[in-house]
């Protein structure tokens, strides 16, 4: 069971990146803990709403890895999501965004995006 989960969303607008508070990193995917009893794939799903709003429907499992930097067990899972508007209730998010997978480098090193991540998005 991972310890935490990345969604990345994409849809007709671009793919779903928020940018927290702390800034570290600026811009990320949405994600968070899976909770006691809940699935990898219903924390996906649940993290993308809490974050952004958007309803995502989470399609694949892209992989897992263990992060580098903090250790923590990290399950990245694909989902789509039509274009809609985004709210955060999550005081911690001051910033979404979607953008074309084309410009996601000006947000995001892609060296730091994990390979199957990279892959699917065609970067």
């Amino acid at each position: 069971m991972p310890d935490v989960v990345v969604a990345v969303i994409t849809g007709p607008d671009g793919v779903l990146l928020i940018r927290r508070r702390d800034g570290v990193p600026p811009w990320v995917f949405p994600g968070g803990k899976v909770e006691t009893d809940e699935s990898p794939t219903a924390a996906a799903r649940r993290e993308v709403l809490e974050e952004t709003g958007v309803d995502a429907a989470i399609t694949e499992e892209l992989g897992s890895r263990v992060h580098p930097t903090t250790g923590a067990s990290i399950t990245y899972f694909a989902g789509t999501a039509p274009a809609s508007t985004t709210t955060s209730a999550d005081p911690a998010i001051i910033e979404i965004r979607r953008v074309p997978s084309s410009a996601l480098s000006s947000l995001i090193p892609l060296t730091t995006i994990f390979p199957p991540v990279r892959r699917h998005l065609s970067i």
